[in-house]
């Protein structure tokens, strides 16, 4: 059973302490480096879960936050990431660990990381991760995706999966250049057991290059060898 935590846990402090680079009290964050010189970023728990298994109990902890640069200043170009820190904790009764854990995987734009996670459960045996959207727009074309954040060995890893495309504002009609404008929804399918990771259905409607084509779902299995969701023959594509 999972259960969402508002209140801080007592072991949360004890752990980020060790992991970043301290506390900034006058951001109520978490300090950690930052890709640029002499940047940091300041993070902040965005959400706590505390999920009882068969064997254990573990606490999977999110942090997002903004980067700055050397002068304290928000990097929040086009091309400038959010934050985000991801840990599935062990407690034992005397005792907590970190099962899996990543203090810096940059993600989002403008600077900005995701702001809606979910816990979902990603796997049978109790395997475990956080879900949201991500999504970038350049050039008169947008794309959104699925991120997963799911433990990988002793680290977490980005699984991702497309939703949306549309290049409409890169082509017109008038200009005789037809568009292509794809919608997602995804869904986990959780009655796959003998799956080491759940596989996706991902249903596609839409248009292509103007024509428009009938709803239909792809399955997108999971390759255990590169960790990741596989691109299933036939699926339109959503890269540009």
């Amino acid at each position: 059973m999972v259960f969402n935590i508002v209140s801080a846990d007592p072991v949360v402090d004890s752990v980020l302490s060790r992991v970043y680079d301290g506390y900034d009290q006058q951001g109520a964050c978490w300090r950690a480096h930052s890709d640029s010189e002499d940047g940091f970023c300041c993070l902040k728990v965005k959400r706590q879960d505390r999920l009882n298994t068969a064997k254990s109990t573990r606490l999977y902890l999110l942090l997002t936050g903004q980067c700055y640069n050397n002068n304290g200043e928000l990097d929040n170009s086009h091309a400038s990431s959010g934050m985000v820190g991801a840990f599935v904790l062990g407690l034992e009764k005397n005792n907590v660990s970190i099962i899996a854990g990543h203090p810096r995987m940059p993600m989002g734009s403008w600077g900005t990381p995701p702001e809606d996670w979910s816990l979902v459960k990603l796997g049978p045996n109790d395997y475990w991760g956080w879900k949201s959207e991500g999504g970038y727009t350049g050039q008169g074309t947008s794309w959104s995706w699925y991120s997963f954040l799911a433990p990988y060995g002793k680290s977490i890893r980005e699984l991702t999966a497309p939703l949306n495309f549309d290049d409409s504002g890169n082509c017109s009609e008038e200009d005789k250049c037809p568009s292509t404008i794809i919608e997602g929804k995804l869904e986990i399918d959780s009655t796959q057991i003998d799956e080491a990771v759940f596989p996706l259905h991902l249903t596609l409607e839409g248009k292509i290059k103007g024509k428009k084509f009938a709803p239909k779902t792809w399955v997108l299995p999971f390759d255990t060898k590169s960790w990741s969701y596989k691109k299933p023959k036939g699926l339109p594509d959503m890269e540009g």
